[in-house]
């Protein structure tokens, strides 16, 4: 038997964005249904072994809190790599508001603890708020959907990221425009809201995540 740990937020919640992943990453497999907080499938590359997802509830704590910090901190390193479709960009990518993804990390992992969200919910609101928050001068969107692709892999998960640094510009950059700058530049009002944006942003997500190959494993978490 071998086991794929995937790291949730919610076990309620996030079933159905293991079951798509599930179906965007392994072509002619047969689903079941959960078992407690397992879901079995066989896939016909593997025949006959059976894989079982486990799904294990992380601890939302300041542990989870400084590990996620670090990984758009780090993120941002290698934004200057990754192009973008205007020929004029700043070259200036020094923090301008050094705070920001310590504070943007700290009330969203809050909010998912009372609230309950799943972690597709977190991630969502997440990119959008570190893409707004303009914590650095420049490549605050990149950072914003490299940061959410490296979280998904720590969780267990792999999103479809080619490595040619111009799959941003193909891929996000037209949506992180629509869910990040005001429809009329001159008039914030204009706006996206957060939530409407967070559903755009999770359907997106939902359709481009497969279950990471990196989290089979021979051990039960």
């Amino acid at each position: 038997m071998k086991y794929a740990n995937i790291k949730c937020f919610n076990l309620d919640a996030d079933k159905e964005f293991v079951k798509k992943a599930l179906q965007n990453g392994i072509n002619k497999c047969r689903l079941f249904d959960f078992n407690e907080n397992q879901l079995f499938f066989i896939s016909d590359y593997h025949e006959p072994e059976e894989f079982t997802i486990n799904l294990v509830k992380v601890k939302l704590n300041d542990v989870l809190c400084k590990q996620i910090i670090k990984v758009i901190n780090d993120t941002h390193k290698i934004v200057p790599s990754i192009k973008t479709s205007s020929e004029y960009e700043s070259q200036n990518y020094d923090d301008q508001f050094p705070t920001k993804i310590e504070s943007i990390v700290n009330s969203l992992v809050n909010t998912c603890l009372y609230e309950e969200w799943g972690l597709l919910k977190f991630l969502s609101h997440l990119l959008i708020r570190i893409a707004r928050a303009h914590a650095w001068h420049n490549g605050n969107k990149r950072t914003a959907i490299v940061s959410i692709s490296r979280l998904l892999d720590l969780f267990g998960f792999y999103m479809i990221w080619a490595s040619d640094n111009t799959q941003y510009i193909s891929t996000w950059e037209s949506l992180m425009y629509k869910i990040v700058s005001p429809k009329d530049i001159k008039d914030e009002s204009t706006l996206m809201k957060e939530d409407e944006a967070a559903k755009i942003v999770e359907q997106e997500l939902s359709t481009s995540v497969w279950i990471s190959i990196s989290a089979i494993s021979s051990k039960k978490l």
